[in-house]
Parts: C-alpha cells; structure tokens; sequence
C-alpha cells in the first residue's frame, strides 16, 4: 500500500541536520521525500535524483558523497535508504494496516482502561451503579473490584490478520526480492480490484521480469515489488522486440552522387553531357 503520510518531527530534523549547509538540507529533505514517496529505498540514478534536487548531476553527486560521509543516508546493494525513513515508513504501514483491520471489525477498538493505583483508589471519585462515590464512602474492596470489572468490559481481544494465501508464489516471480514487508502488505490490497486474480498477477509478474530481461536491464532500474503492486503495473502494456529496421531507397542526393562519380570515372564531369 502506497503511504499517504508519515509522522514529522521537526525539533528531530534540525537538531539531526545542524552540521548541513542549507543546499545540503535540501538534497537532504528531497531524499527523505523520495523514500516516503516510494516506500522503499531509491536506486542509486544520479542522473533521476539530480532532477528530482533541481540541480546538476556533478552537484548532486557532490552532495551525495557529503551526506554518505556524514551519515544521514546509508547505500545498500545499489539503493539509497535512511534508517529514520524506513522506520517511520513501517510505523505508517502498520497504522493503516490496522486502520484497515478495525474497520473490518467494526471500528476502532476503546483503548483499555489502567488500572488503579493505591493513590486513586483512595482519593479519586468513582462511580458504581450510575452513582458518584466519594472518597472513603466505599471500602477499598468495593473500589478495587469496580476497577477490575471496568478493565474486563473494555479490554478487547483483537483478532490478527489473516494470513495472505499466495502471496509466496508471487514473490517467486518477482525478479527483484527487496521490500518484503511492504509488498506482503499491498497484496491482498491488488486482489481486492476488480478482474485481478493471483494467476494474473504471477503472469504479469513473469512478463515483466522476462521483458526486462531481455532488454539487459540495470536492476536499480526495476520496480520493486510494493512499487509494482501499488501502481498496478499488471496493467502495463510491454512493447514487443524491436522489429529489425527496414531497407530505406537511397535519396535523390546519394543518386545524383552516385551518377557523377560514375561520369567522372568515365572522363565526363558535365552531367549535361
């Protein structure tokens, strides 16, 4: 599932940034935006990424190596990530997964009740049988059982998740096996829309990854699994092979060409005569 949002922490940001220039905060941020955008580590292209930054290829490079020295992103097996970025990615996907569960449920389940400690339980006023109770008008038994009887009726037992029937069989086709957790999440999402089903999903899957194949693709270039499922990239239309080019006539110039240097081979340069 594609992440609409993630949390902000702007005190965290600044103190984390202090030691960057303000043009290094901005390659900074745009990289951070990248990964929550895609919600995944991004591939190494400099060339993508500088159009991303609004800058040059030479300057983002530069910016790069300043930020890896500095360690606020890491490069992993060809792909940029950050640790913040992933961690708050994984806390945006669990918050909508449950959002997803309760609502199947019936709505959000009530947060449960703390118990009381033996300070609340002899100053604060309870209620017991729709009546307000002072302090002291009811002895400790009476309050400490009101208090485990409350915590029984609101704690409820949620229900896990189901598990998600095929989606092995999927991720064996996918050529490139990065972002499980992600992609385990956006698959059950992709079989809810209409006419998808899991061997359409595994054919799509093969025809992409053979296409790429075929073409010599640089794996930083692929889409990763979570990226594939959630931009419905089983709709995608694969060109075929490239046709070898056709034989095109020679043009009236080539001819011409072609025509005085026969003549003038010949001993007659005039192409009047």
């Amino acid at each position: 599932m594609k992440v609409r949002r993630v949390d902000y922490y702007p005190d965290d940001f600044l103190v984390g940034a202090s030691r960057l220039s303000c043009e290094e905060k901005g390659a900074y941020w745009v990289v951070c935006s990248l990964i929550y955008s895609h919600g995944t580590p991004i591939p190494d292209d400099d060339t993508w990424i500088a159009k991303q930054a609004g800058c040059s290829t030479r300057r983002w490079q530069a910016l790069k190596a300043r930020l890896l020295a500095v360690g606020k992103v890491e490069m992993v097996d060809g792909f940029i990530t950050n640790k913040r970025c992933e961690s708050e990615l994984e806390r945006a996907m669990n918050r909508t997964a449950s959002a997803r569960i309760n609502g199947h449920l019936g709505g959000r389940p009530s947060a449960p009740v703390a118990p009381l400690d033996t300070h609340e339980k002899t100053t604060a006023a309870i209620h017991i049988n729709g009546v307000a109770k002072a302090p002291g008008s009811d002895p400790p038994e009476a309050i400490i059982h009101q208090s485990s009887t409350i915590n029984h009726q609101t704690t409820k037992k949620r229900t896990p998740p189901p598990a998600v029937a095929g989606f092995d069989d999927f991720w064996a086709e996918c050529p490139l096996k990065v972002g499980k957790a992600p992609a385990l999440k956006a698959f059950p999402k992709a079989l809810e829309k209409p006419g998808v089903t899991l061997d359409l999903l595994k054919a799509r899957m093969v025809a992409y990854r053979e296409h790429h194949a075929a073409k010599g693709t640089d794996p930083k270039f692929l889409a990763h699994p979570a990226t594939w499922l959630n931009n419905e990239r089983w709709n995608d239309e694969l060109p075929s092979a490239a046709s070898p080019p056709k034989p095109v006539g020679k043009s009236l110039k080539v001819l011409e060409a072609e025509e005085f240097d026969r003549r003038w081979r010949s001993g007659r340069t005039d192409p009047a005569n």
